[in-house]
């Protein structure tokens, strides 16, 4: 998630190894293995199943893995960047490709992973907006575990066939069905509701409704006539219309627990990134048969906006730290694990160069989206400043809180907030 934000657990705690069952470092190796402490927020159960593969993967090359999961989004983040300028920082921090750790880079508490890039010849294999996520002057400061998109539209089969009704592949067919929704006692729209999540369906909304220029223009080139045009009325009209189709338990809903709704068929549809196919996945769900995936909806649905989790590496102690971090890099950056990991966890992969049929049909679908250049859009966390990120994201979270409160009023709110930002 995006940036992919986790559960908010509401507190703390470490998880070692003995709660990720992978056995120990490989017997392969004369060499003692090399010990690689790593700090995520990976706590959903398709999340630590992916982290898992990439546990194996690592400790069958040499490591010996070692994690630190902080549950929770933004207690992950402030918890990395306090680790990074404390002095003696665990081997990598996962954060989110983009500005996230420009801050740390700045003040040069990272090591470069330019001597594995090179090797693996990321500028050539990654998609060249990622590739920007993860560098800062010609460096690489980050591995790219995944490339998630963001606009994805998940719908139960059970619930559709409940309502009898097909599923909308255009929002003027989408409003009608999540009236039929509605009345055969289903909540239509599976909502998750914090922040974050309420800020990603309203840029999904502005995206697939009224297309990648308008998207472009209001997020990376943050243009106030972009804001003020009546096509960025028209999405946010859109997405204040979707307040009637929730239910009243949203308020607080973590994403995996929207997801849940769909898998027992009390929910129609999710807007989410693809981190929410990995529940079906484990949830044993087969796309197509019991959950419908959609690149977004209507005309815009073969766009891809992107979002990567990555690990980045905090300069510390150690005689074996760079070789750990380079070990790191390199095996998270294979095509082994680059498939392992989002086959589990459900995104794709980072890279552009692994054969797609060994990915499910959703992740192919969106992975063969990505392949083309001109779909390929960078998420807000890669073009917005955390402080700009975190101002919009009031603003969208207000307006959908706060149903008296126009659109015109939601745009002078938009605007102002991009006019007032530093970026």
């Amino acid at each position: 998630m995006r940036h992919v934000r986790c559960a908010l657990m509401g507190a703390t705690f470490l998880l070692g190894l003995a709660a990720l069952p992978i056995g120990p470092a490989t017997t392969a190796h004369a060499a003692a293995p090399i010990k690689i402490e790593v700090m995520d927020w990976f706590t959903s159960s398709s999340e630590t199943a992916a982290l898992r593969e990439l546990v194996a993967k690592v400790n069958a090359a040499g490591g010996d893995w070692q994690n630190v999961t902080i549950a929770g989004f933004d207690q992950g983040v402030a918890a990395a960047q306090s680790a990074a300028a404390g002095g003696n920082p665990p081997t990598a921090l996962q954060f989110n490709g983009g500005k996230q750790f420009d801050d740390l880079a700045e003040r040069g508490l990272l090591n470069t992973i330019d001597g594995v890039a090179a090797e693996q010849d990321w500028t050539k294999v990654l998609p060249p907006a990622l590739g920007a996520s993860i560098s800062r002057d010609g460096h690489y400061y980050g591995v790219p575990i995944d490339d998630h998109g963001e606009t994805w539209m998940y719908t139960s089969s059970a619930a559709f066939k409940k309502a009898g009704v097909a599923v909308p592949t255009t929002w003027d067919a989408f409003f009608p069905a999540m009236d039929k929704l509605k009345a055969a006692g289903i909540t239509p729209i599976a909502w998750g509701g914090q922040d974050w999540q309420e800020f990603g369906a309203f840029y999904t909304v502005l995206l697939s409704k009224e297309g990648p220029d308008l998207y472009n223009a209001v997020f990376r080139d943050k243009k106030i006539d972009a804001v003020n045009s009546a096509a960025f009325k028209d999405a946010v009209d859109t997405f204040g219309k979707m307040r009637a189709y929730v239910d009243a338990g949203s308020p607080n809903r973590n994403w995996n627990d929207a997801t849940a709704m769909l898998i027992k068929g009390t929910g129609g549809v999710q807007f989410m990134g693809d981190f929410a196919k990995g529940e079906f996945t484990v949830a044993h769900m087969k796309e197509g048969q019991d959950y419908g995936c959609y690149l977004g909806l209507g005309a815009n649905d073969h766009y891809f906006m992107m979002s990567t989790d990555v690990l980045i590496m905090p300069k510390g102690k150690g005689a074996d730290r760079i070789a750990a971090q380079d070990l790191l890099a390199k095996v998270a950056m294979s095509k082994d694990a680059q498939l392992a990991f989002n086959n589990a966890k459900g995104g794709v992969p980072a890279r552009l160069d692994i054969d797609s049929t060994k990915l499910d049909p959703c992740a192919r679908k969106g992975y063969e989206a990505l392949k083309v250049p001109g779909n390929q859009l960078a998420g807000p966390e890669m073009v917005l400043s955390a402080d700009l990120m975190g101002s919009l994201t009031d603003v969208v979270t207000r307006f959908w809180s706060s149903p008296t409160m126009t659109s015109d009023q939601f745009i002078e709110k938009f605007a102002a907030a991009i006019k007032d930002a530093d970026d």
